[in-house]
């Protein structure tokens, strides 16, 4: 028996890039294998390929993030200053060079 498809209008499933990549890996490893029946092969191919979908457009979004970023847009700002002055050194001590 066949998994029914989702309707049109039901709710994505959550899953992270990474849990949703190594999900991906798993059903290629199982396609891969020869005892796959032809109705787990059609739920398989149609899960993988919605991963696949929302993967790729996922990293696109990344891509344009990086892309922003790379540009110089929304990216924090740094003030830089010269380290402070080290005292000098003098060659004689004086009365405030030693605590007792």
């Amino acid at each position: 028996m066949t998994e029914a498809q989702p309707p049109a209008d039901a709710e994505p499933e959550k899953i992270t890039f990474e849990d949703g990549y190594e999900n991906l890996k798993q059903i290629v490893d199982r396609l891969g294998e020869d005892d796959v029946p032809i109705h787990e092969l059609f739920d398989l191919l149609r899960r993988g390929k919605g991963l696949e979908k929302s993967l790729r457009e996922y990293l696109e979004t990344q891509e344009g993030e990086l892309s922003e970023i790379e540009a110089g847009n929304s990216i924090e700002s740094f003030e830089i200053v010269a380290p402070a002055a080290a005292p000098e050194a003098r060659n004689d001590p004086g009365e405030d060079d030693f605590p007792f």
